[in-house]
């Protein structure tokens, strides 16, 4: 997956030092975080396809169905790992 995406921080939000990233295991696409694995897409012909699932409470990912942008969003609230 290519890296060169644009991260979105909406207005209202925290702005971390994310570092974000997207990356594939061969099955599934995954918006990592420091390491982790915050949200995977669903996959074609599911309920869920071109949807972020969010793997880690707390954390919302949404983009358009080609990926162009990714906005993270974290609820402020929800400890974070780092």
């Amino acid at each position: 997956m290519s890296s060169n995406k644009e991260w979105v921080v909406p207005e209202g939000t925290l702005a971390l030092s994310l570092d974000p990233s997207i990356e594939s295991d061969g099955k599934d696409i995954f918006v990592v975080v420091h390491g982790r694995q915050i949200a995977k897409r669903g996959r074609p012909g599911t309920r869920h396809a071109r949807k972020w699932i969010s793997l880690v409470p707390g954390f919302k990912v949404i983009s358009p169905p080609d990926i162009s942008t990714v906005s993270i969003n974290w609820d402020g609230r929800s400890p974070l790992w780092w």
